[in-house]
């Protein structure tokens, strides 16, 4: 396996920590802001779309 393809699987896993701790701050923290709540959700959004584009990567490099 090559550096670069270590580096996605290494940042897939390091995504995947901090899609689980705003999860859990999410379902946690009732008391923050509308607006915060918003954006928040709003970068979870994002953050998950992107750890889903990261695993299909990955899922790519088995089949080369």
């Amino acid at each position: 396996m090559s550096d670069w393809q270590q580096r996605v699987i290494q940042e897939f896993g390091h995504l995947h920590s901090r899609v689980k701790a705003l999860t859990l701050f999410l379902l946690e923290n009732r008391d923050i802001s509308k607006e915060d709540l918003v954006l928040l959700s709003v970068q979870l959004a994002h953050m998950t779309n992107y750890r889903e584009i990261l695993e299909e990567r990955i899922k790519r490099f088995k089949i080369r």
